[in-house]
């Protein structure tokens, strides 16, 4: 996974585990360009999605994902940001609990072209549902539409992505 990072910055240590070769390669890039790493991570969750029927091998793959996500905690000073996509609520993963600098932009308007739903999406994508629901709860259209944008940061999004805060440019 590794290798090529490596190699690219020179790094020739070995190390015993994922988690150190990402710590060494995050600061290795930042000192040799001079310039702070950014980290891109695509279907963060997609291990855990997978063994979701394999509970030994789920909580086996939570715990090193948990060790490996962790080196972001420590690495301020050598990144610039971090972004990762997944689709699962990451709290509900319990893999970045050592970071705390987390924003979950999954439903943030500003966002919406790549991760959420935007208010057009809701319309488009829902407007027959929209209808029933403002019949069942005796609200016309119009005030069951502006209750949904309300509510819609609490729901599930197609795909939800994450930043990290804190970091310099």
């Amino acid at each position: 996974m590794f290798d090529d990072y490596e190699r690219q910055w020179g790094i020739t240590e070995k190390y015993e585990d994922f988690s150190a070769r990402f710590a060494a390669l995050i600061k290795t890039a930042s000192e040799k360009s001079g310039r702070k790493v950014v980290v891109l991570v695509d279907e963060y969750d997609k291990a855990l999605v997978n063994t979701m029927e394999e509970p030994l091998k789920h909580e086996e793959i939570r715990l090193f994902l948990k060790g490996f996500y962790g080196v972001l905690k420590g690495m301020d000073a050598y990144l610039r940001f971090v972004f990762l996509t997944g689709v699962t609520k990451f709290s509900k993963v319990s893999v970045f609990s050592d970071i705390n600098q987390l924003i979950d932009i999954s439903m943030e308007d500003d966002f919406t072209g790549i991760c959420g739903l935007s208010n057009v999406e809701l319309v488009q994508k829902f407007e027959p549902e929209l209808h029933a629901l403002a019949a069942a709860t005796e609200m016309t259209y119009d005030e069951t539409l502006a209750e949904m944008k309300k509510w819609k940061r609490t729901a599930q999004p197609k795909m939800h992505c994450l930043r990290l805060t804190r970091m310099d440019t």
